[in-house]
């Protein structure tokens, strides 16, 4: 990863206010929203390097050209599963264990566990 870092780095150092729109395209995004790949210049980065460089607080991004290129960022972390700042609103909200689980993991039944058990 230190290579492509540094490869991108020094492509970055070419690029003009004139070019950096075009030079820039997301390749790929996640169910979720996340940037899977992105492509800068020549070089192809996953999300999550592109996040390591820049800092970004999510791979959730969007990037807007205005003489500059600005990354805004919708949510925090890697987009996988519960939130705790998240979780804690809705617990704050009022919301129980299982509204909560099934807020971030759709699909799911919540049972009992001794009705897996024989005993």
């Amino acid at each position: 990863m230190q290579r492509k870092i540094k490869k991108l780095l020094q492509s970055l150092k070419n690029l003009t206010t004139k070019n950096i729109k075009s030079s820039v395209k997301v390749i790929q995004r996640s169910e979720g929203g996340g940037v899977l790949k992105i492509k800068i210049g020549s070089i192809t980065l996953t999300g999550k390097e592109l996040r390591t460089v820049f800092a970004l607080n999510s791979t959730d991004f969007t990037i807007e050209f205005n003489g500059s290129a600005v990354f805004k960022c919708i949510g925090y972390g890697h987009r996988v599963g519960m939130s705790q700042w998240g979780a804690n609103v809705m617990a704050i909200d009022g919301k129980d264990y299982k509204e909560i689980l099934k807020h971030y993991y759709t699909g799911i039944n919540i049972e009992k566990l001794d009705k897996f058990i024989k005993g």
